[in-house]
C-alpha cells in the first residue's frame, strides 16, 4: 500500500469508534478465515510498558461492516476492523459473525436470544450475547519492529480505552492522529494482569491503561505497510438461512481443525460483558425490552484470616530494606507510578506493579 495523504476517511474512522465505544461487546475466530495470510504472527503485549504502532489496510470487501454501512466504499483506508461475533454456536459450537449488531439485518441468533429473554431464560440469553472484537495490523516498536503482526482484542479492553484517550489528548474536538501512515503518532500503554471472578471462576485478563501518544522514531516501513492484512477478506459472512442451519445443527458441515486458531485470544472474551451490561441495556431498552442481570465479574477477595498488626509490620520493615531495589531511588512498590518519568521508562516496572498490589491487599 502505497502512503498517501492524511485521508478524511481515516479521520471519521477515528470518530466513528469514538461514538460506538460505549457499545457492548470475541471464542475462537473460525469466523475468520486465517488460511489465506502465510507466515501470520499474533501479537501480545508485555506486561508493563508497550509502544505500538496500528498500521491501516486497505479495504478490499464488501463485507467490511463500514461498506455496509456506507461509512467507508472499497479502496478506502481503515485501520481496524470493528465486528460482532456471536460464539459457540450450535451443536459444532461454531464461533459465526452477528448478522444484527455487524451489518444492521436480521439474525436468528439474536432473535433466538430475545425469545429466551421473553421465556425468562436468563442465561441461555446470556449465552448467545454478540462479542465486539477490533482487529488490527500491529508494530511493536518496543520489541519486535521488523515484523507486522496482527492483534484481535476486547473492543472494551483496548479500543474503548484508547479511542477515549485519544480524544481526550486531542484538540478543537479532534482526536490525536494516531493511524496516519507518515503523521501518525506511536502509541505508548500500560498492560497488567488482572483478576475477576465470573461464574465463581477465576479469570486473568490484561488491563490497558495509562495511554500516551508520542512522536514516531522513524517512518513506518514500506515492507511493512504491503503485508497489511485487508481483514474484511478473511470475514466469513453467513446468510440469515445458513445461520439458522449452524443454529439448530441442520446440514452439519466438518468442524474446521482448531489449530488454525490455535493463536487467537480468547482470555478476556467475556470480561468486558459484566461490565458493560448495565449501560448495554439502556440502549437495547426500546427494541428489545429487556433488562440484563447477566454475571457479574466480581474482585477476587484472599480468603483466610486478616494478617495481625506484627505480620504488616513485618511486611513493611521487608520492603525497607527492598528499597534499592529501584534504580531510580524510590521506593520499590511502594511509590509505584508516582514519579512519571522514572517509572516510565523502569524495567522492573511489572515487579515493582506486583509489589504495590501486595502492600495494598
Amino acid at each position: 500500500m502505497k502512503a498517501k495523504k492524511k485521508s478524511n476517511s481515516l479521520r471519521d474512522r477515528l470518530k466513528k469508534s469514538y461514538d460506538t465505544r460505549e457499545r457492548g461487546a470475541g471464542s475462537r475466530s473460525s469466523a475468520m478465515d486465517w488460511k489465506k495470510i502465510d507466515d501470520i504472527k499474533f501479537y501480545k503485549p508485555k506486561e508493563g510498558k508497550n509502544k505500538i504502532n496500528i498500521i491501516p489496510y486497505l479495504i478490499k470487501t464488501k463485507n467490511d461492516p463500514l461498506v455496509k454501512t456506507n461509512d467507508a466504499k472499497v479502496g478506502d483506508e481503515s485501520y481496524m476492523l470493528d465486528v460482532y461475533f456471536h460464539n459457540n454456536i450450535g451443536p459444532t459450537q461454531a464461533q459465526v459473525v452477528c448478522l444484527k449488531e455487524t451489518y444492521g439485518k436480521p439474525c436468528p441468533i439474536c432473535e433466538l436470544r430475545q425469545q429466551y429473554y421473553n421465556e425468562g431464560k436468563r442465561d441461555e440469553a446470556g449465552a448467545l450475547k454478540p462479542k465486539r472484537t477490533c482487529f488490527y495490523n500491529i508494530q511493536d516498536v518496543k520489541n519486535d519492529p521488523d515484523t507486522l503482526q496482527v492483534w484481535n482484542i476486547s473492543h472494551f479492553l483496548f479500543e474503548k480505552e484508547l479511542i477515549e484517550e485519544a480524544f481526550f489528548k486531542g484538540e478543537d474536538g479532534e482526536p490525536v492522529d494516531f493511524v496516519d501512515i507518515d503523521d501518525g503518532k506511536t502509541i505508548v500503554f500500560r498492560a497488567s494482569d488482572t483478576d475477576s471472578l465470573i461464574n465463581g471462576k477465576k479469570v486473568t485478563f490484561m488491563e490497558f491503561k495509562s495511554f500516551d501518544f508520542i512522536e514516531r522514531d522513524e517512518p513506518i516501513e514500506e515492507s511493512l505497510i504491503k503485508k497489511t492484512v485487508s481483514f474484511d477478506e478473511l470475514l466469513i459472512v453467513h446468510t440469515y438461512d445458513e445461520l439458522k442451519k449452524i443454529l439448530y445443527g441442520e446440514d452439519e458441515e466438518d468442524e474446521e481443525d482448531e489449530e488454525d486458531n490455535e493463536n487467537i485470544e480468547d482470555d478476556d472474551e467475556d470480561i468486558e460483558d459484566e461490565d458493560e451490561d448495565e449501560e448495554e441495556d439502556d440502549e437495547e431498552e426500546e427494541d428489545e425490552e429487556e433488562e440484563d442481570d447477566e454475571e457479574e465479574v466480581k474482585p477476587v477477595k484472599k480468603r483466610g484470616r486478616k494478617p495481625s498488626v506484627k505480620k504488616e509490620e513485618t511486611k513493611k520493615e521487608k520492603v525497607k530494606k527492598d528499597t534499592n531495589k529501584c534504580p531510580n531511588g524510590h521506593k520499590f512498590g511502594k511509590d509505584n507510578d508516582k514519579y512519571e518519568d522514572d517509572c516510565d521508562d523502569c524495567d522492573i516496572w511489572a515487579e515493582c506493579k506486583r509489589e504495590n498490589k501486595k502492600l495494598k491487599k
